[in-house]
């Protein structure tokens, strides 16, 4: 098997944080994994019908004394887009 650096395997992989989306009697609440991520850059809006979550992370190598041998934490943008099942107020959205 050959070895690809860590800079290689992380390219190849787009990063799309993992989320829960579900609805309450009083909201829909959407939950997601976004460690590293700070909350100034994350995002959520609503267009049409779609709940839009977009943001960045960024590799912050100041906790690391050594060399990576391993870097499975994708940085970059990130996108996702979930269909809501009926309209909600724009206003309404805190984060």
């Amino acid at each position: 098997m050959g070895r690809r650096s860590w800079e290689c395997n992380r390219d190849l992989r787009p990063w799309s944080p993992p989320v829960n989306l579900y609805e309450t009697d009083e909201a829909f609440v959407l939950e997601a994994d976004l460690p590293g991520v700070n909350p100034e850059d994350v995002r959520v809006e609503v267009i049409g019908d779609d709940l839009l979550l977009q943001g960045q992370r960024v590799v912050v190598h100041s906790r690391c004394d050594g060399r990576f041998h391993t870097m499975e934490r994708s940085t970059g943008q990130y996108t996702r887009r979930m269909t809501l099942p009926h309209p909600v107020d724009q206003d309404g959205i805190q984060v």
